[in-house]
């Protein structure tokens, strides 16, 4: 947002765009928050299904991709639902239309080697699954010992993965 964008393309499964963006927090939260909060501020999002050739991670349907990011209001950022979606964008921008691909930034979403093998490697978030799993852990065993009677949530927050051109790639 600080870097002037104010239309957002979101990417993703058919099940994970479509509950994102009608607000379906049970199957998509994490997708309807970011929409929620993007249309909050005043901006625009943008859906694309990343519907890709089985057995690629090509597009199925690429131009309709390009023409969605074409155009004087065309989005200037994406944010994918999954890093794969995110990859498979930049693949695509940078080998059919290289002159998007420098309007507009991506973002990935679990810190998958995908984000980190885009060239240059996708900004990307990282939630954490080791933390996730032995915090679930942790409460099977305390449901198990019946140490635990009421409901209980607990935040275990993201934290983005900044990448640029020269980060070096993990070995």
């Amino acid at each position: 947002w600080e870097r002037g964008h104010r239309h957002l393309l979101l990417t993703g499964t058919s099940s994970m765009v479509p509950p994102a963006m009608e607000n379906d927090t049970t199957i998509q939260p994490y997708g309807c928050a970011v929409v929620r909060t993007w249309r909050a501020r005043g901006g625009r999002v943008t859906p694309q299904v990343y519907d890709f050739a089985y057995g690629t991670l090509d597009w199925r349907h690429p131009e309709t991709v390009l023409d969605c990011l074409t155009g004087a209001d065309a989005p200037t950022a994406a944010l994918s639902l999954f890093d794969t979606a995110a990859f498979a964008l930049q693949k695509l921008l940078l080998e059919r239309a290289p002159e998007l691909a420098g309007r507009c930034d991506l973002i990935g979403n679990a810190n998958t080697p995908w984000s980190q093998a885009g060239h240059p490697p996708i900004p990307s978030l990282d939630w954490n699954v080791q933390a996730i799993a032995a915090a679930a852990s942790d409460l099977i065993r305390q449901l198990d010992a019946r140490e635990v009677i009421a409901p209980c949530r607990r935040l275990i927050p993201p934290r983005l993965v900044l990448r640029t051109a020269d980060t070096p790639s993990p070995q």
